[in-house]
């Protein structure tokens, strides 16, 4: 009837297999970076881009951080133009219990996620975004400087108690790596938890918004992660799971 309308279901031609753990696990990454901000509608989901080989790309961002995911899918032929999908469907399958094997993503005038869900065939339809999505990978620097790796659940850890202490506003922490080797996690008020010793280098800060990093690190399955920690004025990169996540840095001074 007009108050609950069919839903054309996919058709079955030209599926993208996908292994649900991996997908999951890749959106739980991606979905924190996408934005918020009404007025760049076209940063409000998650880029679906197609590659020259089996994989594709995910990517998010709201313009003070990006997430990139390189995936692999079993599909040779994949026939779909780069899209943009509204996350609210996305949000949905990410939190599904117990789905194991594949999901077949049809990617058309909108994209629907086929999987098996306790025995249940289940669909999940996301709407598409329209608009260009930004030329990412000229942002993306292959010169990443000054890497550490440090435990996921250390430092999560850590973060969490700094969280505590950082201005509301900013949000802002500081990796701090001064002249004894010592790599620390600071506030505006110095107050410091040191994560590592030993590390390679020295006299270094840079600024970080502290829940963003919070955001990698309680989603990463990874028990290690890679930071490159730039100099103070060159993005922050985080590299887990099947990809990255850039943030930008913060001024050390207001």
């Amino acid at each position: 009837g007009e108050l609950y309308p069919d839903i054309p279901l996919a058709d079955g031609s030209g599926a993208i297999q996908i292994q649900n753990s991996l997908l999951q696990q890749t959106l739980k990454n991606c979905l924190p970076s996408v934005s918020d901000d009404e007025t760049r509608y076209f940063l409000g989901g998650i880029l679906f881009q197609n590659n020259d080989d089996k994989n594709i790309n995910l990517v998010s961002t709201d313009g003070r951080r990006l997430n990139y995911n390189n995936i692999e899918t079993w599909t040779d032929d994949k026939c779909f133009q780069d899209t943009i999908v509204d996350p609210l469907g996305l949000k949905i399958y990410s939190k599904l219990k117990k789905i194991e094997g594949y999901s077949s993503l049809y990617i058309k005038d909108k994209m629907s996620i086929v999987t098996d869900c306790k025995g249940f065939n289940l669909e999940i339809q996301c709407y598409v975004i329209e608009g260009q999505f930004p030329q990412y990978s000229r942002i993306i620097s292959n010169d990443k400087d000054n890497k550490v790796t440090l435990n996921v659940k250390d430092l999560l850890k850590v973060s969490k108690k700094i969280k505590n202490f950082v201005d509301p506003r900013s949000k802002r922490a500081f990796f701090s790596i001064a002249m004894n080797n010592k790599l620390y996690l600071q506030t505006e008020e110095n107050l410091s938890i040191e994560l590592e010793h030993g590390i390679d280098l020295s006299n270094l800060q840079t600024g970080i918004n502290i829940t963003y990093l919070i955001d990698v690190l309680t989603n990463t399955k990874n028990e290690t992660i890679d930071i490159y920690l730039g100099d103070g004025s060159k993005p922050v990169y985080l590299m887990h799971d099947n990809g990255l996540t850039m943030i930008q840095p913060m001024s050390l001074t207001d």
